[in-house]
Order: C-alpha cells, then sequence, then structure tokens
C-alpha cells in the first residue's frame, strides 16, 4: 500500500490555487510589549517599589503577559495555526468532516473519487468514526478537495490520495454545509 499524504497537510501541494496562511500574531506581540513595559517600568522607574501592592500588581501582570506571549508565539511558530486559502477570491477554504460505517466505505470511496457529493449526501452517515470523508471547499464552489481516512483502529490513515475537483467537474449538495 503507498503512504499517501493527509489532506491537512498535503492540500497546499495539490493545487496551484491554494495556498497556506498564517494567523496574525498581533496579539502576541501586542501583550508582550504591554508585559515589558510593565516590568521596565517596575524595575526603572523610582518610587514603584515602595508602594508594595502596586509594585506587585505590575510585576504580576507583567510576567503573565511574557508568558501569554512566549505561549502564543510558540504556538505560531510551531504549532498548527495555518489555513488554506483559495487565491482566486482570498477566502479561506470550508473543512467538512462526515462520518461513515465501515459498510459505505467502498461506496463512498467511489463516488467521491467520481466528485459526486450530490450522492455521498444521501449516504447514510454513523456517529462512530469509522470511515471520514473531509471536503474543502471554496466559499465560491469553484474547487473542492476531499479524501477520505480509515479511523479505525489506534491510528488513522488515508485510504485515497487527495482529490482535487474544479467547477463543472464535481456535484456539490447543499446539505453537506
Amino acid at each position: 500500500m503507498e503512504k499517501t499524504e493527509r489532506i491537512d497537510r498535503g492540500i497546499y501541494s495539490c493545487s496551484a490555487q491554494i495556498r497556506k496562511k498564517y494567523t496574525n500574531p498581533k496579539w502576541a506581540l501586542t501583550v508582550s510589549v504591554i508585559g515589558l513595559a510593565l516590568i521596565f517600568f517596575y524595575w526603572y522607574v523610582p518610587g514603584v517599589s515602595e508602594h508594595v501592592l502596586l509594585a506587585e500588581w505590575i510585576l504580576t501582570l507583567g510576567v503573565c503577559g511574557l508568558l501569554t506571549a512566549v505561549t502564543l508565539l510558540f504556538f505560531y511558530l510551531f504549532g498548527d495555526c495555518a489555513k488554506p486559502f483559495y487565491i482566486p477570491t482570498g477566502q479561506p477554504m470550508e473543512r467538512t468532516e462526515l462520518y461513515f460505517d465501515d459498510a459505505e466505505a467502498e461506496k463512498v470511496k467511489r463516488l467521491a473519487e467520481a466528485g459526486d457529493f450530490n450522492a455521498v449526501s444521501r449516504v447514510p452517515r454513523s456517529y462512530r468514526p469509522g470511515y471520514m470523508l473531509v471536503i474543502y471547499r471554496s466559499s465560491d464552489r469553484q474547487l473542492v478537495c476531499s479524501q477520505l481516512i480509515d479511523c479505525n483502529g489506534v491510528s488513522s490513515h488515508p485510504v485515497t490520495p487527495i482529490g482535487v475537483f474544479e467547477k463543472g467537474h464535481f456535484t456539490f449538495s447543499e446539505s453537506l454545509l
């Protein structure tokens, strides 16, 4: 069995119309500047340390601000803070997860590979995660990417490669929203 990449990571390389856009770290930068300003105020403004309660609050808020900023920056640098964006519209792609029983896996696989998402919407769904169909779609319904993932067992793995369908090559039902 060949190794296929999961859609959440491979969507950026499956189409030239999709790019990765990171969330803006402005809150992390703002909180770190405020935290540094409070610590600077505590250490370098004369007379602050004489007021014990005020000094404790300033130092506590400054340290909490810096710790929050460090956590947010680590999340920004090493965490999952990117979203796929559809380049022609500039809008983020919408993600949908649909769960199916093991008995429906072959049918869902066949329909998803054909791009017939209208027929997929009529397949009975499951509340138990046996197989998961992940669908990313552009807000104007010009591009759809999908992948069927096996969620049975300890870890999940892709069953199909990432399918990329442009307008006219897929059917899409509003009941999938």
